[in-house]
């Protein structure tokens, strides 16, 4: 249970350890109407970008073991495409 002053809860109305999480829940936005599948996705190819296609970090941010995390990008279509420099 959440108790606030006004109507509406602000961040000082949470607990401090909500506050100061790392990964706030601005980190996830999502268009309405979209499938579980395709969030998923999104997910898994925004944590593949953030830590430059290291997949062993991004399973242990995404919490699933690197096979797991290969047989979601291959569900998916995922492939890392790589530039010539």
């Amino acid at each position: 249970m959440l108790l606030c002053n006004g109507t509406e809860i602000m961040p000082g109305d949470l607990p401090e350890s909500l506050r100061h999480s790392p990964g706030s829940l601005t980190d996830i936005v999502t268009a309405p109407h979209r499938t579980l599948a395709e969030i998923e996705k999104g997910a898994i190819l925004q944590t593949l970008n953030r830590t430059n296609w290291n997949k062993l970090q991004a399973a242990a941010i995404l919490g699933v073991h690197r096979p797991t995390l290969y047989n979601k990008m291959k569900k998916y279509g995922i492939r890392e495409v790589r530039t010539m420099s």
